[in-house]
């Protein structure tokens, strides 16, 4: 079967781990293809370096020049006719499409150009703060490109009843395959004095290392306005302010985005320097979760967020934000949800996990396993190819 992928940013996130993952296990038995859009720094191209990595031929990875986040009715024309003239090239069986923008420019132009469509949402576009025109001129173009798929996959309940409210997931036509993570990278994780001590090291307080404080409230997420980190910096403030304790907590996050320079100077307007740091992008942060006494995932917007399956591998408490799919992960782990958007909630939330230092966990069930994710996804691809030879 000769499946391509295509995605519109290639820096690393969720989405883009579901791509890698799946094409990956895929490739071993199927011809594979990956398509990303535009790209303006060498983050961009992760997905496709990760690829090469994991053995897909160079000849089988593509960027669309014109395929773009932002709506641009001109590199929009421009990119469904890329897409359209790659399809042809390639006459994939299966075009799968991810991200919203990917998801209706590409998908149509794979269903017409003869191609089955495959879209997994990754959380709604329409599900991000935005004003009720916005809102709705993006369920009315997910309205109209679902016609043109064969099957969309969500990965959370939350996105399949969002999709079905707004008549974008059609009967029959949809499932839902939460991501999964490979359960044996738990061995890969560091034990909590070695993962501290790089966390110490990146933030140049390597001189703490072999201490029991100061205490570290971790993320990992894109700095991007949806991950929510001004609410944690927000946060932040008002527990060192407030928190009676002999030192401080310190907050670090792993990640990089557009949004770097503004959340730099949130964190020095607030005094934060000594306690908030940004220290970039960690490969493999997972490996180093151990590290943090606590980790949160402030976001305002979610699908099914990775980051608090390895949390949960790892065997860390987290608090996270009620939105997406997390309060689905919350039937299978001990977690603290609060309402999106709210700095003192969170920073409450914080001081409370630290009086009550609860360590709660449990192992993490078949039903996140990556072997399971890959079941699904192949037996769905396989009864589309049943149904249409060629679509």
């Amino acid at each position: 079967m000769r499946i391509l992928q295509i995605i519109t940013q290639g820096e690393l996130g969720g989405a883009q781990k579901n791509v890698l993952d799946t094409s990956a296990y895929l490739s071993a038995n199927n011809n594979v293809f990956i398509a990303i859009g535009a790209t303006s720094a060498p983050s961009d191209t992760w997905l496709l370096k990760e690829a090469k990595r994991a053995n897909l031929k160079s000849e089988n990875l593509f960027i669309v020049p014109a395929l773009v986040r932002e709506v641009s009715p001109l590199k929009d024309f421009r990119a469904f006719y890329e897409v359209y003239k790659l399809v042809k090239k390639i006459k994939p069986h299966i075009v799968h499409v991810h991200s919203s923008k990917a998801g209706v420019i590409c998908g149509l132009a794979a269903k017409i150009a003869g191609s089955c469509v495959v879209y997994t949402v990754h959380g709604f576009v329409f599900s991000e703060p935005s004003s009720a025109l916005k809102k709705s001129f993006f369920i009315l173009i997910e309205f109209i490109a679902s016609f043109f798929r064969d099957l969309t996959i969500t990965v959370s309940e939350f996105d399949r009843e969002l999709g079905r409210k707004f008549f974008i997931i059609r009967k029959n036509k949809n499932i839902l395959i939460y991501n999964g993570i490979d359960i044996q990278n738990e061995k890969n994780i560091l034990p909590k004095d070695e993962a501290r001590s790089f966390i110490l090291e990146k933030i140049g307080l390597k001189h703490l290392s072999g201490t029991s404080n100061p205490r570290i409230v971790g993320t990992v997420a894109n700095l991007y306005k949806t991950k929510g980190i001004k609410y944690l910096i927000e946060s932040a403030k008002i527990v060192n302010d407030n928190l009676n304790l002999s030192e401080k907590i310190l907050f670090v996050v792993f990640g990089e985005g557009e949004l770097r320079h503004k959340l730099t100077e949130e964190i020095a307007k607030n005094n934060l320097e000594e306690i908030f740091f940004l220290p970039g992008l960690i490969p493999n942060a997972y490996i180093y979760l151990r590290g943090f006494d606590l980790f949160t995932l402030p976001s305002i917007k979610e699908g099914f967020p990775y980051a608090l399956l390895e949390v949960i591998l790892a065997k860390i408490p987290f608090i996270a934000t009620d939105v997406g799919g997390i309060s689905e992960i919350l039937k299978y782990a001990k977690g603290r949800l609060i309402p999106a958007g709210n700095a003192e909630a969170l920073a409450n939330a914080i001081t409370l996990h630290f009086s009550s230092l609860s360590t709660d966990q449990i192992t993490l069930p078949d039903i996140f396993s990556s072997k399971n994710s890959f079941k699904l996804l192949s037996e769905q691809y396989s009864n589309i190819m049943k149904k249409h030879r060629r679509c």
